[in-house]
């Protein structure tokens, strides 16, 4: 069955959640400077009125997006699959709010509709098909208009890569696959910036509904 609608997650779910508890007591100096992700998360602040709802899709630690979303005044929910990340989370950002929620529940949650929704690298280990299914929860939960910023590694293949100690099998992301990807869950793309890092590209989709 090819239809990822009537399968609840990705076989080794778990064991990303599980990955990521262990990943979060350290998470932040491994992580390091980001300013990429700062910059793509400013030009969605810059085109949002304060108290505007944005959701944090793998919020991690909070820091630096959820953190950068409630100092320019956003009204900021962050849902992760870490209970670890999520406590840290908690502690640092009293401001906002943290829920335990796994993305491609998103039409099972009580959270309202948001303005915008950001994701950076919180799906990279997402199979294409759930890839697919998590963009079209996410243009469900935004109002009219309302704004998405996709971060992701650019892959041209499906070699196994290793990103914190975890080896995974990375989706192929392009300029071409993020753009259809997201036109098919029913997208406007406004552009993707491509910005050169080591060891792997990103990949910054801005889109709206």
């Amino acid at each position: 069955m090819n239809d990822v609608r009537y399968i609840e997650h990705p076989p080794d779910s778990k064991a990303l959640a599980d990955y990521a508890d262990r990943l979060a007591p350290g998470y932040e100096a491994m992580v390091g400077d980001v300013p990429d992700q700062i910059r793509a998360g400013q030009r969605l602040v810059d085109q949002l009125p304060a108290g505007s709802r944005v959701l944090d899709i793998g919020s991690g630690t909070g820091r630096p997006t959820a953190e950068q979303l409630v100092a320019a005044g956003m009204d900021v929910v962050g849902i992760d699959i870490s209970s670890g990340m999520l406590d840290i989370a908690r502690k640092q950002l009293p401001a906002a709010e943290f829920r335990k929620l796994d993305v491609l529940d998103l039409d099972e949650a009580d959270l309202g509709q948001f303005d915008a929704a950001i994701a950076f690298f919180s799906l990279l280990a997402l199979p294409a098909d759930y890839l697919r299914e998590a963009l079209r929860k996410v243009h469900r939960r935004l109002v009219p208009g309302g704004r998405l910023v996709l971060g992701m590694n650019e892959h041209h293949d499906n070699n196994l890569v290793e990103r914190f100690g975890r080896k995974y099998t990375p989706t192929v992301c392009t300029f071409g696959t993020l753009d259809r990807d997201a036109r098919a869950a029913g997208f406007t793309v406004d552009s993707i910036v491509r910005e050169q890092v080591e060891p792997l590209p990103h990949l910054f989709l801005h889109a709206h509904r």
